[in-house]
């Protein structure tokens, strides 16, 4: 990974996890994810399918999903031996 991607992932990686901490503002998560992955010009969320991925992301499915990654041993991960919970519950 060069210099520039490695300064990116990083610093997607500490947005997000700012963005779980229980005393982060409400939408914090929602903005990190648009920031990170939808907006190209660092512009604010518009109303169209990005935004109904964002929803669906809110803090509480992350921070389940985030959990019971860390349970997860480290031969699991990096094989690709897991799942996340299915959003059709």
């Amino acid at each position: 990974m060069d210099e520039r991607t490695g300064k990116i992932f990083y610093g997607n990686i500490v947005a997000y996890d700012n963005a779980m901490k229980p005393d982060a503002k409400h939408d914090e998560l929602a903005k990190a994810i648009w920031r990170n992955i939808f907006s190209d010009d660092g512009s604010e969320p518009t109303y169209d399918s990005a935004t109904a991925t964002i929803q669906a992301c809110d803090g509480t499915v992350c921070t389940q999903e985030s959990t019971c990654l860390s349970m997860t041993d480290q031969e699991s991960i990096f094989s690709g031996n897991f799942q996340f919970t299915s959003l059709n519950h």
